[in-house]
Parts: structure tokens; C-alpha cells; sequence
């Protein structure tokens, strides 16, 4: 048993209980005294369940107080054994209520190392371990969420295991999900000395093209049922791996649809909208709230660059809307490209393109295009940059621009920029480093680099109503207009602010969402010395921030 309390950032985190029990046998739960058992008992026997057992389970209680209200969590979880078919079984529950005030239950059931010659040994008491070398590991799982909001995509690696179906299950609305895998060949099974292990392995390198993985996932929510098959893990050769080839097709009901017809831009003026430009929990659908249906095809392969050790992902996707009749295809590339055409201080990386066709009068309705560009001599493995290298003595600085236009809703157009460890000496130091120049900055006098300004900045634009998330969450672009960021004056030699010795300067956020009336804006600089008598600083207990300046406001509805 552990109770656990932490506080940090003035927010609370309490009442935290685990335990733990080395397991629970079902035969222990029988009534089998007196002589007499339960009906269903020599079924059980037979089929190798009576000698299940729950390993370790855990019982786990948190209540957690944030700024944006409580948050209360029930979870119980562990594995069940079956001896008999040689499998484990992890199961968790879990049920409670998120910060915002909704409530959410959630079941998920998987399997674990069951093969074809386990069950054939179970059901006909014959063990064939050569179905092993053919192909026969399945796994297969149950995923029940019935929050009223969804639940967060947290709750999917917490509570549905953390394993490769978190990837092709959405959290985002109550639920059902079934799952299962098949994997081939699955050579887990033979021990060390067993021949089999050894042609297993064979054959798996000799065909690396038909060692694969087989997923087939169905989610059924409210007014939508999606329907998956997805094909992975292949071992292509010369460092290419397919990772997925995901085919899925979607049905929804009460779907709205938004094309490009211009009549109908203003029905979908406050539809807030995804990635892929349809209003959002649009499968299609007609203006009457009809039934919408998308078919669509996606795939992710990881490819070696020649020279380098980060491998990219690229997936790409296109989707076809039957009842809007119009297509939409995108591009993405994860991870950097270090040092392109030979030069060793550019990296390129996490770039996306997104184009969408109208089939019934062909012209392109929406355009997506972005990507990042760091630049310096990192200190991570092929040059590239790491976190402390954007800090204004690191050694690189980096920018980023991503943005969509749709012209059947122009107003829901976005766009995203941002710069990070921009500083005058790394810009320097590049130029004379791409010149060829042996100078370096060092040999410039003092004054001329050490007063200067490092800003890392975001700007971004958002006309829906809702966030947008791309190249997996890694960018998120917040609904309204948003400045932020840092910016800090470097006073060096030769120049004397008053009030400030060293530098000044500070964080700064600037919203507005339009669409809702809401304005905010919060700067918290460094302190300012006015005088020996006048010091703006946070508090009498803390110097080493300045105020904080913060403004907020929104437009209420008057209520009758």
C-alpha cells in the first residue's frame, strides 16, 4: 500500500493509493465443498479455465486539484492467467470524473501470446508447435469507453496498456472497439535449443517482406461506425520498414457536409472543422444532416537517409468523400533531414502537404503546406539540435511555418510561425560560416554582438472554432489569433541601460479569440531598478522576477 502527496507549481496532487495482491485463483472462488459443484464446473475443467488465476492485480484511487477543477479516478487492473493455454489476459477498468466536470468509465481487454498450437492443445489435447512456424500469434482486445466528453488520449496508454492499438483507437467520444492481430511468423514460442527457433528466424530474414503484422479494428460511437484493417511491421530490407498500411472506411449519421460550393458557405461559416478541411465529426453527409460516408487509405514507412542515424517517417494519406464528392491527400515527413546537399548546419524536418480535389467539378479546394528549418552546429548525433542548444548561448536557432487556406470557408484558414534562439551573433556565425570565412564573431568587437535581442516567439491563426493538430500533436494551432513567447535584451560592453546590469526582458502571451469575444494578455519581465529608492520587482520575498502585467477580458451574454 503507498499514499503518495506532491505539490508543485502550486498545483495539488493528492491521495494516491496502490495495492498490490500476488493474485486471486478462480477455483479458490468456487464453492466446490460438500462434494457438489457449480453447474458449468466440469466445462470449465475441460477447456482448461478452471485453473484461471488474476496476477497481481492493483487497485488504485487518485484525486487530483489543477487549476481547472478536480479530478477524481477509480482504476482497478492486472492479468489473468490460463495456465492451460499457456496466456496472460490484462484487463483494466477504470471509471471517474475529468477536470471539466464530465463523468467517464472505461473497460479494456486484452489478450496476450495466444498461438494456434496452444488452443489446438486445449481444445483437442494435441500439441502441434509447428502451426507456431506458419504464422499463430493473435492477440485480440475490447475497448469500452463511455465518457460523456471522451476521455483524454492519455487514458488510451494508461488504460488501454500502452500497446500498438492505442494508435488506431479514438478516445474522443463514447465507444466500442474490437480489436484483434495476427502476426507472422511469430517465433516467441521455441526455446533456445528448439530447431524450430532457429528455421523460424530463417524464415522470417529469408522473407522479410511476409514478416507482418495483421490488425482489424472496429469502432462503433454515437452516429458513426468505422471499420479498419491495417497492415504492419513489414521488413521491406536495406533499412525500409513499412510500418502500416491502414484501410478504413467510415459511416456517420447526422454528418453536414462542407464542399466547395460557394451557397453554401455561409451554412457552414461556424462549423468548426479538421485537418483534412471537413466540419468537424464530418464523415460527408448531405445539408440535411443525412448519412455521410469516407473511405480512405493510409501509409507509414520509415526510411534510412544515406550518412545519417535518424530514420524519417513519412505517412501519407488520401481520403475520399462519397457524399461530398471530393478527395483529400496529404504528405508528412517526421523526424530532420541532417545536413541536405552536404551542408552540415541545416536540418530540415517535420514537413506537411495537404491538398483537397472537388471530383464533380474538379478544382482544388484547399492547400496545406508547412515545415521547420533549424540551423547550427547541434550537439545530437549528425549535427542536429537538442533543446539547450536554442538558448541564447547554444549554438542554433530555429523557424517554422505551417498553414492551410480553404476557399469554400476562407474564414476557417490557418496559419502557424514561430522562431526560436534567434539571436544577431548565430546569424553571424552562420554567414561567415557559410562564406567560408575562418572569422568568427569572437573577432568582432564586444559591443557589437553582446547588445542584442533573442526571441523565441509564436504566431498563429485560427479561424475555427475548435484547435488544429498536426504531424501527430506536435504542432498545435489554438482557435483566434495567439502571440507568444520570450524576448531579453543582452547588455554587454560598451552600452549601459539604465536600470538594467546584465539583461531584461521577459515572457509575453497575447490571445484573441474573436469567434467568442475573448481577449488575453499576460507579460511577466525581468526587474526593473528606477533609482535607489524604486525597485518594480514580483514581491518583497521574490527579486528575481519583475511583475506581472494581466489582462483578461470577455464579452458576457445578458441574461433575461
Amino acid at each position: 500500500v503507498e499514499v503518495s502527496y506532491e505539490q508543485a507549481n502550486e498545483v495539488t496532487y493528492a491521495a494516491h493509493l496502490a495495492e498490490e495482491g500476488a493474485g486471486i485463483a478462480l477455483v479458490d472462488l468456487l464453492p466446490l465443498g460438500g462434494g457438489v459443484a457449480p453447474p458449468g464446473t466440469s466445462t470449465l475443467a475441460a477447456v482448461g479455465l478452471l485453473d484461471v488465476e488474476i496476477v497481481d492485480p492493483v487497485f488504485e484511487a487518485t484525486f487530483t486539484r489543477g487549476m481547472g477543477g478536480s479530478e477524481v479516478v477509480a482504476r482497478f487492473g492486472g492479468s489473468v492467467e490460463v495456465p492451460a493455454w499457456g496466456v496472460f489476459f490484462d484487463f483494466e477498468a477504470a471509471a471517474g470524473q475529468l477536470e471539466d466536470g464530465s463523468l467517464f468509465a472505461l473497460l479494456a481487454l486484452k489478450s496476450t501470446g495466444l498461438t494456434m498450437s496452444a488452443i489446438a492443445e486445449s481444445l483437442f489435447g494435441v500439441n502441434f508447435p509447428v502451426f507456431d512456424f506458419f504464422g499463430s500469434a493473435f492477440t485480440f482486445g475490447v475497448f469500452a469507453n463511455a465518457g460523456s466528453n471522451g476521455v483524454p488520449d492519455r487514458f488510451l496508454d494508461d488504460f488501454f496498456l500502452g500497446d500498438q492499438f492505442a494508435a488506431y483507437v479514438s478516445a474522443d467520444a463514447p465507444s466500442v472497439a474490437l480489436v484483434a492481430q495476427f502476426s507472422w511468423p511469430y517465433c516467441s514460442p521455441f526455446g533456445a535449443q528448439d530447431p524450430l527457433l532457429w528455421l523460424c528466424q530463417l524464415g522470417r530474414n529469408a522473407y522479410q517482406g511476409l514478416g507482418l503484422d495483421l490488425y482489424a479494428i472496429a469502432q462503433v460511437t454515437i452516429g458513426s461506425l468505422r471499420i479498419s484493417a491495417v497492415l504492419g511491421n513489414i521488413e521491406i530490407g536495406y533499412g525500409f520498414v513499412l510500418e502500416s498500411v491502414v484501410l478504413y472506411g467510415q459511416v456517420s449519421s447526422g454528418a453536414r457536409r462542407r464542399d466547395a460550393d460557394a451557397d453554401e458557405q455561409q451554412q457552414q461559416q461556424q462549423q468548426p472543422r479538421d485537418v483534412n478541411g471537413r466540419a468537424e465529426g464530418d464523415g460527408g453527409g448531405d445539408e440535411d444532416g443525412g448519412t455521410g460516408v469516407v473511405f480512405g487509405l493510409e501509409v507509414t514507412i520509415h526510411v534510412p537517409v544515406p550518412g545519417q542515424s535518424e530514420i524519417l517517417k513519412f505517412v501519407g494519406t488520401i481520403e475520399l468523400d462519397l457524399t461530398a464528392q471530393q478527395v483529400f491527400a496529404t504528405l508528412e515527413m517526421h523526424g530532420f533531414w541532417h545536413a541536405p546537399y552536404g551542408i552540415p548546419w541545416v536540418h530540415v524536418g517535420q514537413m506537411r502537404i495537404g491538398v483537397g480535389v472537388k471530383v464533380a467539378k474538379p478544382f482544388i479546394y484547399s492547400f496545406e503546406l508547412g515545415g521547420r528549418v533549424e540551423l547550427g552546429y547541434g550537439s545530437e548525433a549528425d549535427f542536429g539540435c537538442s533543446d539547450e542548444d536554442f538558448s541564447s548561448a547554444g549554438p542554433c536557432m530555429a523557424g517554422e511555418a505551417y498553414f492551410g487556406i480553404y476557399l469554400s470557408a476562407p474564414q476557417d484558414s490557418y496559419f502557424y510561425g514561430s522562431l526560436q534562439g534567434l539571436t544577431l551573433r548565430k546569424v553571424a556565425d552562420l554567414a561567415l560560416a557559410a562564406s567560408g570565412s575562418t572569422l568568427t564573431t569572437g573577432d568582432f568587437p564586444d559591443f557589437i554582438f553582446d547588445n542584442e535581442l533573442n526571441v523565441d516567439a509564436t504566431f498563429s491563426w485560427n479561424g475555427a472554432g475548435d484547435a488544429v493538430e498536426l504531424l501527430d500533436g506536435s504542432v498545435e494551432i489554438p482557435a483566434g489569433l495567439w502571440v507568444k513567447g520570450e524576448a531579453y535584451f543582452l547588455v554587454g560592453q560598451g552600452l549601459t541601460v539604465p536600470g538594467v546590469s546584465d539583461a531584461w526582458g521577459g515572457a509575453f502571451e497575447l490571445a484573441i479569440d474573436y469567434a467568442n469575444g475573448y481577449v488575453y494578455f499576460d507579460a511577466q519581465p525581468q526587474p526593473v531598478d528606477l533609482g535607489s529608492a524604486v525597485v518594480l520587482q514580483r514581491s518583497a520575498d521574490d527579486s528575481e522576477n519583475g511583475p506581472i502585467y494581466h489582462l483578461e477580458f470577455a464579452v458576457m451574454e445578458q441574461e433575461e
